[in-house]
């Protein structure tokens, strides 16, 4: 029996100053997917949708966030 898994990395934890450069770094160490926060979804939706797409990369999991941390602004 074979056993198959995805790979994935939290975008917070690549290297990188934006989350294009994260996912492409992501994409480069080999992982097969990342783990979106739920934060970027709610503060940048779009640049998030647009990031991921041009990464290639499908999202295995959206990590959770508390009202407060998706609106505060620090």
């Amino acid at each position: 029996m074979t056993l198959q898994f995805t790979l994935a990395c939290q975008e917070q934890l690549a290297a990188g100053s934006t989350l294009a450069e994260r996912l492409g770094n992501i994409k480069h160490y080999g992982f097969d997917a990342v783990e979106v926060m739920g934060t970027s979804l709610i503060r940048q939706p779009d640049e998030t949708r647009l990031a991921l797409r041009n990464a290639g990369l499908p999202v295995s999991t959206i990590c959770a966030c508390s009202a407060e941390a998706a609106t505060r602004t620090n």
